[in-house]
């Protein structure tokens, strides 16, 4: 090989040497999986703090059966009903039910409550002078996401309840007196009391 050979063979490793190392691309498949699976554990976190709590599998419903009254039958509007339990849980009642929701003031009148659940409804009652703001709006907040399972629902203040206590959960022919709010037990009760009316049945309400 001559001289000139070498020189220019040289030249080309010399060159080669210099050249900057390629940049090796990050396969896109791989990170587009990683990206979503974070994301989807962001979504499921912020889903798990947002959510209301539900109540254990085997919590206990509070409260215990009442006598139910002999008649249920409509008397007319206006019509006083002397009630056994207060609030109600059964009786004669008038023809036109309460809406469902949450009431902030001016609470139905009893007579029109009772309807609510002969058709299978919850209700809610607190005393406004037993509880305090923060808790009326739990209260509020509950009957809300409840009424997402089914509308049957009921939240109203109460001058009254019977033993002095501060919240009573009411279906037909079932109460349930608490000294407190207690989300896993009024859940309980929903849970196990809506729908059980005698007008529609088992499993219906409206």
């Amino acid at each position: 090989m001559t001289t000139r050979e070498h020189r220019t063979s040289r030249e080309r490793a010399a060159a080669r040497g210099r050249q900057a190392p390629q940049r090796r691309s990050l396969p896109l498949i791989p990170l587009g999986i990683a990206a979503g699976v974070v994301l989807i554990g962001v979504l499921i976190g912020s889903y798990m703090l947002s959510r209301p709590a539900l109540e254990p599998a085997d919590a206990v419903s509070p409260g215990q059966p009442v006598p139910t009254m002999a008649s249920r039958e409509h008397v007319p509007d206006g019509t006083s009903v002397e009630y056994t339990t207060n609030p109600p849980t059964s009786g004669p009642h008038w023809a036109q039910p309460a809406t469902w929701g949450v009431y902030n003031t001016r609470p139905p009148a009893d007579e029109r409550l009772v309807h609510n659940l002969e058709h299978g409804g919850v209700i809610i009652s607190y005393d406004p002078d037993k509880v305090d703001a923060q808790t009326v709006e739990r209260l509020k907040n509950l009957t809300r996401a409840l009424r997402r399972e089914r509308t049957c629902l009921i939240l109203t203040p109460r001058d009254t309840i019977q033993d002095d206590k501060a919240i009573a959960l009411t279906a037909w022919g079932v109460i349930a007196l608490l000294d407190q709010y207690d989300e896993g037990a009024i859940r309980a009760f929903w849970r196990d009391h809506v729908a059980r009316g005698p007008e529609f049945g088992e499993g219906v309400c409206g």
